[in-house]
């Protein structure tokens, strides 16, 4: 198989698929699943906003962000719209303002030496333009116009920012309050901030270690005029929490072992009031931040709570709250749609694939899908971008309040995610075991879902896994072959791509060449000409559609049946055999394609150590391990005799070799070159074009003629018209489908779907 590699180019060109044009009364149907939305439940776990957001995000109790529509807002309780649907991006919502983003032209910051790695991630912007950020009213309004690369609102009404890589703080109305200078700031709260300045160890410590925290510094607070405070510093100050902040004094920032962050370690642990003072003395191993009048403390190995005064108190009784609301969602899963993008089959599958000879393999549902666990992914790239320069410099700040030291209760957290993480990889294997059945085109499971794969039906048969074994059921869920088979365990998925036809590929690793499959094993297991593939004991055979076992399982590799042969390989060699099981074509060719429609199959013949096998007089071979590519008939005899570097089967009547190891051609059944070695690169035809590349830069189509096309490019492949439409994505990152003119048919809004294909 090694000379096929070369022919799997990183663009992958449309698949030929076995149907013919659709016809009127045909029924098409492709697998289709809508995409989870979001509502709201109220404290009785009522709907008390309907599902039918694209994304939902709590802020500030009042209200909720919401994506819908391709733009961001804000909703109420009710569902009812504080802020209307306007925005690229809104990442904060307080007090009746929003801190919104506006695409713009990237603003090319200087380089600030001092930043850590993770800063200047957030800050360098590849695209030539980015979204910032600005407050908005209720209205709409830019109170504070959208130029900064971050900004976060406090609840005194000032904001945060920052600009070159520090921070500083606006008024209400946008005017600067204090400049951007501080290495690490929190928000103003009560007319306090936290503020570390910049200093030679902080900066050389985070060159150092990539952290992205200034903790090597000195803490201070500040007023509003950006007056100190607190006459000493400190190894850490927490931000303010009503009205108290937390600090450190005697700590050591240390290295962690198994990454370059920084823990704080040591020390003693008091509050400081509003005005820097410190109102409850660094007498404590550890504490935590005020809440409801409150706070958690530890003593040596004493854990207790105390008040604003530092008196010891009882915990804080659990409250309640009434009208607390919790997002849930509506999952989204698989049915079929017709050509019209209406469900012919209502969506009620965790999976569902293509139909194949009337039946489709589907997984049905359980209880637990209901479960919406997790946000969906970000639908805009412009989002998803931005979101993550912002997110970077807020984790800046955030980060330094939630992970300042060793917990006291670390190890019974550490203790309670292992068992939950134990739990979870469970859940996992649990969820791999889900089974499939075959459901008809009413929806109706005609087989039971009771098989860990189950693949297409292909000439009324499928192979199915079951019980961990491989076996192959008739279109009644009879055994044709009983489950007895293995599954080839070197053949390993390494990853995924997609094609430029819009379908995902699995790329399977095999004696280390890459195999592209649609799908995750169909192109492996599946009956052809009448013919299926086994695999037992580590070596390969055949079988009929009645299970009868046509050639023993002794072949170390095989390709499915073709125009009555199939190429197998014992050893090092390759050879045909027929429908017979019979060895027609003896193994003598150090690689194999198979016959096409020109009953011609190329093969590979390396003549040092094949002495019988005929080539070319006067060819010379650079090496024992040379091979060289030719073309056989189907009695074994050469029809074009091996004199290629490089070669395929043919497809739509020409073949792609290649000479020399360097460029690559089409030639005719005659061996004639149709169209001469030219190219650094070239495809098989498909839909009559091929996918060439003249140049390191540039790939384009040409016709059997060798003329390039001026209506197909790479992003734009030739269709295969007996397809009616095909799947494509939108700019918002969901699927739909177009015709062959790349007309938009059903809209872009299925997160998934799968082919079209003729149901009986």
């Amino acid at each position: 198989m090694k000379y096929f590699s070369a022919l799997f180019f990183l663009i992958i060109t449309v698949s030929e698929i076995n149907a013919q044009a659709p016809a009127t009364t045909s029924q098409w149907l492709a697998p289709a699943c809508k995409p989870k939305t979001f509502g709201l439940h109220n404290s009785k776990g009522e709907i008390a906003v309907e599902a039918k957001f694209d994304m939902l995000e709590e802020a500030d109790g009042t209200g909720w962000i919401a994506y819908s529509g391709g733009k961001y807002g804000v909703i109420n309780n009710s569902g009812g719209w504080i802020i209307k649907p306007q925005f690229e991006i809104i990442v904060q919502f307080l007090n009746g303002k929003a801190v919104a983003g506006k695409k713009q032209k990237t603003k090319q910051e200087p380089r600030n030496e001092s930043l850590g790695y993770y800063e200047m991630y957030a800050l360098e912007q590849p695209s030539d333009s980015t979204i910032y950020f600005g407050v908005i009213d209720a209205s709409g309004v830019w109170i504070i116009d959208a130029s900064y690369s971050f900004i976060r609102l406090s609840n005194d009404g000032s904001a945060q920012y920052a600009a070159n890589g520090k921070y500083g703080y606006l008024n209400a109305d946008g005017s600067v309050m204090i400049r951007a200078q501080y290495d690490f700031s929190t928000r103003m709260n009560e007319g306090s901030a936290v503020i570390s300045e910049p200093s030679e160890s902080s900066a050389s410590n985070r060159r150092l270690y990539g952290t992205n925290r200034s903790r090597a510094g000195k803490y201070s607070v500040v007023d509003r005029n950006g007056t100190k405070l607190n006459t000493e510093t400190y190894d850490l100050i927490r931000e303010y929490k009503e009205g108290r902040a937390a600090f450190n004094k005697g700590g050591i920032w240390k290295v962690t072992r198994y990454n370059s962050d920084l823990k704080l370690l040591g020390g003693k642990w008091g509050y400081l009031d509003a005005s820097g003072k410190e109102i409850i003395a660094p007498v404590y191993d550890y504490v935590y931040d005020f809440e409801n009048g409150k706070a958690k403390v530890r003593s040596g190995q004493r854990i207790f709570w105390i008040d604003k005064d530092g008196k010891e108190t009882t915990p804080p009784s659990s409250v309640k709250k009434e009208n607390a609301f919790t997002i849930y969602c509506a999952p989204g899963f698989f049915g079929y749609v017709g050509l019209d993008g209406r469900y012919v089959i209502q969506p009620q599958y965790f999976i569902a694939k293509e139909f194949s000879e009337g039946l489709a393999a589907v997984m049905p549902l359980r209880v637990s899908d209901m479960d919406c666990g997790f946000t969906p992914e970000r639908n805009s790239s412009e989002y998803s971008s931005s979101h993550n320069s912002y997110n970077g410099l807020l984790k800046n700040l955030v980060n330094l309040d939630r992970d300042y030291g060793i917990d006291f209760n670390d190890h019974e957290r550490n203790y309670r995610d292992s068992i939950h993480m134990a739990d979870s990889l469970i859940a996992l294997m649990t969820s791999a075991r889900r089974l499939y059945g075959y459901a008809d085109k009413t929806g109706n499971m005609v087989l039971p879902a009771k098989y860990e794969v189950a693949l297409p039906f292909h000439n009324g048969c499928a192979y199915v896994l079951f019980r961990e074994k491989w076996g192959v059921i008739d279109t009644k869920g009879n055994w044709v072959f009983a489950p007895v088979l293995e599954w080839p365990g070197e053949l390993q998925i390494v990853r995924y791509e997609y094609g430029n036809d819009g379908r995902q590929y699995y790329v399977y690793e095999y004696n280390e060449q890459d195999i592209y499959a649609e799908g995750n094993t169909e192109n492996i297991y599946s009956f052809s000409e009448g013919i299926g593939c086994i695999y037992k004991y580590g070596k390969y055979g055949f079988i009929d559609t009645t299970g009868r076992i046509i050639a023993s399982p002794v072949y170390d590799e095989a390709k499915p049946f073709l125009n009555g042969f199939a190429a197998v390989r014992h050893g090092k060699y390759w050879g045909f055999i027929d429908r017979t099981g019979k060895e027609t074509i003896p193994l003598r060719y150090t690689a194999a394609g198979s016959f096409t429609a020109e009953g011609l199959a190329c093969v590979a013949a390396s003549p040092q150590k094949t002495t019988n096998v005929e080539v070319e007089v006067g060819m010379e071979y650079e090496s024992e391990e040379a091979q060289y590519y030719g073309y056989i008939d189907k009695s074994g005899n050469w029809a074009i005799k091996p004199k290629f570097t490089g070669a395929n089967d043919f497809s739509n009547g020409l073949a792609r070799v290649s000479v020399n190891y360097l460029k690559s051609g089409y030639i005719d059944k005659t061996g004639k070159y149709i169209i001469p070695p030219k190219y650094d690169y070239a495809a098989d035809f498909k839909n009559g074009f091929a996918l060439v590349r003249i140049n390191m830069y540039e790939a384009v189509y040409i016709d059997k003629t060798g003329k390039i096309s001026k209506t197909f490019t790479v992003d734009n492949p030739p269709k295969n018209k007996s397809i009616p439409l095909k799947p494509s994505r939108g700019d918002n990152n969901y699927f739909g489908f177009v015709n062959e003119k790349e007309e938009v048919v059903i809209p872009f809004e299925y997160a998934k779907v799968g082919y079209f294909t003729k149901v009986k």
